[in-house]
């Protein structure tokens, strides 16, 4: 360990997990392919019902040919918790700093539909969500993240975030 996968690639398989001597290799790989698909979020946010509004929006830069899921989760940076660090002196931290931690997802576990059979170049696709955060999260720490993958392969084409306010 440790261990992660890059834009999901190989999966499902035995081969998608990568060792972190990997990692640095295949991002670039991916960075080096054109974007297929251009995602914007906005977000507003209010303070008053401690809720945003988010609209994500997809243009097909290309055609696409399968069926792709947008993905869109809340997550908080700079949590002071403990942590093992295993290997580590002391190996209990109690003021470790946790960084994009997942704290929702405001579609579902593995998102919703974005596109169905396939979409031409030019295309464009929008959602709007609202979402009422929790009041133990620092709005101030707080991310959309959306991200839209191909529901066959589950492979990420494209990632955006945007703070919440």
């Amino acid at each position: 360990n440790p261990k992660g996968m890059v834009d999901r690639v190989d999966y499902p398989g035995r081969t998608h997990v990568k060792p972190k001597e990997a990692w640095a290799q295949k991002v670039a790989a991916q960075i080096a392919k054109p974007a297929s698909i251009r995602l914007d979020v906005v977000n507003s946010y209010n303070a008053a019902t401690n809720s945003v509004t988010v609209n994500v929006t997809g243009k097909l830069l290309e055609n696409l040919p399968a069926d792709y899921k947008l993905q869109v989760v809340l997550t908080e940076d700079s949590l002071i918790n403990w942590q093992e660090w295993y290997n580590h002196t002391p190996e209990f931290v109690p003021n470790y700093v946790h960084r994009h931690v997942l704290r929702d997802a405001l579609n579902s576990t593995w998102g919703e539909n974005f596109i169905t059979g396939g979409g031409l170049k030019g295309a464009t696709v929008i959602k709007n969500y609202n979402y009422t955060l929790n009041p133990a999260f620092n709005v101030n720490h707080c991310n959309i993240v959306a991200f839209i993958y191909d529901a066959n392969t589950y492979e990420v084409l494209q990632v955006e975030e945007q703070p919440v306010r």
